[in-house]
């Protein structure tokens, strides 16, 4: 065998055997903890959360928030099993909601009363621009509508990664979102 094929076998075994030991760049997907009909029980003195995708009726995206930094943007893309588009509801009582981001552990956020104010996500406070309350628009569709603005969470159009924002609630289906298991 030549000097140079077999450096070149070495070669080949070498970046097969890193490839095989280095973890995969991305989070790995995940499936959803539990559905509403499923019989999970907790540990006494702890719940189980059900996770969803929050997927928009207009373009039929999912939220997603990357990393776990307070203020990073909420997001659309392409529905997929990643921690980062599973999102779990938080009762806090009187019909209102946190979402809590699956992967940072952060809620859904939107702060002031102005059209457009952009959705983040931040550290789960008790406060009341991180509280939701969903508006039955049927068909499995809610209106997500925050406690402190009175607005609802919209996104315009289809594109992938647009920025999720707040908005005057309107009967609109970019307005519309499901939740799915």
């Amino acid at each position: 065998m030549s000097s140079r094929f077999r450096s070149l076998v070495l070669a080949v075994c070498g970046i097969a055997a890193l490839v095989v030991s280095t973890p995969a760049a991305v989070a790995a997907p995940v499936q959803p903890a539990a559905s509403p009909s499923s019989s999970a029980k907790a540990a006494p003195g702890k719940s189980v959360a059900v996770l969803y995708f929050v997927e928009n009726a207009n373009s039929s995206k999912c939220l997603l928030v990357r990393g776990n930094a307070n203020g990073a943007p909420v997001v659309q893309t392409q529905c997929a099993y990643y921690p980062d588009q599973y999102w779990s509801l938080v009762d806090k009582g009187g019909s209102r909601y946190q979402l809590v981001n699956y992967n940072s552990g952060k809620c859904l956020l939107v702060q002031g009363g102005a059209d457009n104010a952009p959705a983040v996500q931040y550290t789960c406070l008790d406060f009341v621009d991180q509280y939701w309350q969903r508006i039955d628009k049927g068909g499995s569709r809610y209106q997500l509508r925050n406690v402190n603005s009175g607005k609802c969470l919209l996104v315009r159009g289809d594109g992938e990664a647009a920025q999720v924002v707040q908005f005057t609630c309107l009967d609109f289906p970019d307005q519309y979102w499901g939740f799915t298991w």
